[in-house]
């Protein structure tokens, strides 16, 4: 099945709910994101939110930047976007508004991952992995010291934050990340491994189908 079927078919069952997009950045995401915005859907009922965003004063350098590009346009140009409000530490209203909007709202995910298996801005060499990839601690916004490439710092939802969504669909973006994703048991140190392995409703898309991932 094609994702932008499997997608509107879903928003259409529950468009009566408000829906939060949880949304990342990066190459993968672009074509889905074309797709999706041109949905015949209840945008006025929906908001986004990126799984993570970089620190930088450079917009090219922002996520919010693919969103502009490839999401904000046609028919979901009017969603609700909600920024992270970060100065010094992340805004603790804001995360408790979001937390509370996850729970209350049908949360769709749709996240792409690095050719190391890094999700949202979560690395396998940054301070604090085990805790933030286990998802057994509290749901939380982290801010992340420099790293990834760009090498800046960022904020990210940690795995605990990224389960609270109700569907996750992972943007499979090439060959090499399929092969890394089929071969995912030799790779356990990844952060692709803790998202899988928590067994969460996750949907695999590659090239816009479903793909079955065996």
């Amino acid at each position: 099945m094609l994702f932008s079927k499997n997608i509107f078919d879903l928003v259409k069952r529950k468009e009566k709910k408000r829906i939060l997009f949880i949304l990342s950045g990066g190459k993968s995401v672009k074509e889905p994101y074309k797709f999706l915005s041109n949905l015949n859907i209840e945008w006025k009922n929906s908001e986004a939110v990126l799984v993570d965003e970089r620190i930088s004063k450079k917009k090219e350098y922002l996520n919010e930047s693919v969103l502009n590009k490839f999401f904000f346009k046609k028919k979901a140009k009017n969603v609700k976007f909600l920024r992270y409000e970060v100065k010094n530490e992340i805004n603790r209203k804001f995360f408790y508004r979001l937390k509370k909007k996850l729970v209350s709202s049908f949360s769709i995910a749709i996240i792409g991952f690095g050719n190391d298996g890094h999700i949202a801005s979560i690395f396998k060499k940054m301070n604090n992995f085990s805790s933030i990839v286990n998802s057994k601690k509290m749901p939380k916004i982290i801010m992340t010291e420099k790293i990834g490439k760009p090498h800046l710092k960022r904020v990210s939802f940690n795995l605990s934050m990224i389960l609270l969504s109700d569907i996750i669909y992972l943007i499979i973006g090439n060959k090499k990340k399929l092969n890394f994703l089929k071969n995912i048991n030799r790779n356990k140190i990844s952060p692709l491994y803790h998202l899988i392995k928590s067994k969460k409703n996750v949907i695999y898309i590659y090239k816009n189908r479903i793909y079955n991932l065996k």
